[in-house]
């Protein structure tokens, strides 16, 4: 049975410092993950979303237009496949490139790249720091 791949406990907690606070299925209590359902829609101290990697995605796409693709190829042996996400300004991928084992891991270092762009805390836009992150990050 395939079973959705949730954030984990400290992509959470930096989801909650960016704004999220979305109804999902999960949740962390005490730093433990449970079904949501058991307790309600109820965010405090104690209950912290838990999202899907899909949500999240959407969620960074939808309200801080960070677009994120995660892609695979072959080492250079072609012995594994090794995964990788780009996230893209103006056509141009701005992350580097780090490899990863599997989609899920990929996908958590992408969700937690582009959190870290969005700036609670500064009057830059979002275009900006992902300019700042580009010029911070250049590779050919």
């Amino acid at each position: 049975m395939i079973q959705e791949d949730y954030v984990n406990l400290e992509t959470a907690k930096l989801l909650k410092t960016k704004g999220f606070n979305e109804e999902c299925d999960n949740a962390y209590f005490n730093g433990t993950l449970v079904d949501y359902t058991m307790f309600g829609f109820c965010i405090g101290d104690e209950l912290l979303s838990s999202p899907t990697h899909q949500m999240t995605l959407k969620w960074l796409r939808e309200e801080h237009e960070c677009p994120i693709e995660i892609l695979w190829h072959w080492d250079a042996d072609n012995q594994q496949e090794e995964w990788y996400f780009q996230h893209h300004m103006e056509l141009k991928p701005v992350a580097p490139v780090e490899y990863y084992d599997t989609y899920e891991e990929a996908t958590e270092a992408a969700i937690k790249y582009c959190l870290n762009l969005i700036d609670t805390d500064s009057n830059l836009s979002y275009d900006e720091l992902c300019e700042k992150a580009e010029k911070e990050n250049e590779y050919d």
